[in-house]
């Protein structure tokens, strides 16, 4: 499978006839959330492979910003990252945010896609934690928001037999540990009463990152099987992953929409 994704991108890539472009400004920091946009790509590079170059080095912006830092429209962004798909360089995901109608696109770059970034020089950034590609996005923005806040940041914290995938600690010793949920309700319900169990995860703030509604609501119905619904008014907070990912790009702190 990778090996006819990676020969499907090269065909298109070929097929580019490569025209003199503006200047492509990029970010600093690989996480593209807070960097002045200072460095530059200043050779000729096709309109598709200057998208696929935003799309990897600002990874938790929208497709929107992507389409205003690129100056195209979005009828032309969208037929760009649908040649980049076809092609089999980068995929879409979609976050729910929480609100009515709200909905938040991202790209994933993939591995054909960062065969052609590698050979521009740009390299992929190491995973933070063990789970997939969406996990280790809401875990880059939770490190950034985290960071942001002067909090220190921490990956996979053992605590008793559960790994919190990603713990903030002040100053003064307070934690603040986060749970990703992205595929499996019932294995994250499991690992936070696990971690409810021991006193340092019971005495501090714990927050279940949902991917998206549908998840909560699992997570909600699973709690009420087990008759511990009474978690959700304190002691186990759920947030959505687009809600954790939009207070990146839109600083708006750490007062996320509660879903419960």
């Amino acid at each position: 499978m990778v090996v006819e994704s990676h020969n499907t991108a090269e065909n298109f890539c070929r097929s580019i006839t490569a025209r003199k472009a503006a200047r492509l400004y990029l970010p600093d920091s690989p996480a593209g959330a807070g960097g002045s946009g200072k460095g530059f790509i200043g050779k000729a590079i096709d309109e598709c492979i200057r998208m696929l170059v935003l799309v990897a080095t600002v990874f938790l912006r929208p497709l929107t910003w992507v389409y205003e830092q690129a100056n195209v429209t979005r009828t032309t962004g969208g037929r760009l990252v649908r040649k980049l798909i076809n092609a089999g360089l980068v995929r879409e995901h979609t976050f729910s945010t929480g609100k009515r109608g709200g909905k938040l696109k991202i790209l994933e770059v993939t591995y054909a896609g960062w065969v052609k970034l590698r050979e521009l020089g740009i390299q992929q950034p190491q995973d933070l934690t063990h789970g997939g590609w969406e996990h280790n996005l809401i875990a880059a923005a939770l490190e950034l928001i985290g960071k942001q806040r002067n909090w220190q940041v921490s990956f996979e914290v053992v605590v008793g037999d559960v790994r919190m995938d990603v713990c903030w600690k002040n100053q003064q010793g307070k934690m603040v540990f986060f749970q990703i949920g992205t595929s499996d309700p019932d294995r994250e319900v499991t690992n936070v009463l696990k971690a409810l169990k021991i006193p340092t995860g019971r005495d501090n703030r714990l927050i279940l990152v949902c991917r998206d509604k549908h998840f909560a609501e699992q997570v909600k119905t699973l709690l009420k099987q087990k008759g511990l619904t009474n978690l959700l008014k304190g002691t186990l907070e759920l947030r959505f992953a687009g809600d954790v990912i939009q207070t990146v790009y839109q600083d708006k702190g750490a007062d996320y929409d509660s879903i419960s």
